[in-house]
């Protein structure tokens, strides 16, 4: 997170962020519900008041040589658990 001051003297609170997109690699084991995203290589920034809901991600270990950006939507967690 980054908490920036403009010109104007708004404080403004943005996110650094790297976007994910769906991926066609799938685990041998797969499970029902089972998603897998390919994290993208460009930057992003987003103001902090534009979220509306969060997902937690992890990454596959060990990763496919030809995916080194694989991460699993992990599914269960509590809905509020950005929140604590």
């Amino acid at each position: 997170l980054i908490r920036c001051r403009l010109p104007s003297g708004r404080i403004v609170d943005v996110a650094m962020i790297r976007m994910m997109k769906r991926s066609n690699w799938r685990p041998r084991n797969r499970w029902d519900g089972c998603f897998v995203f390919d994290e993208q290589h460009e930057t992003s920034f987003l103001l902090i008041d534009w979220i509306v809901r969060g997902a937690l991600l992890c990454p596959v270990r060990p990763a496919p040589a030809s995916y080194p950006r694989l991460h699993f939507l992990v599914d269960v967690v509590d809905g509020d658990m950005f929140l604590r």
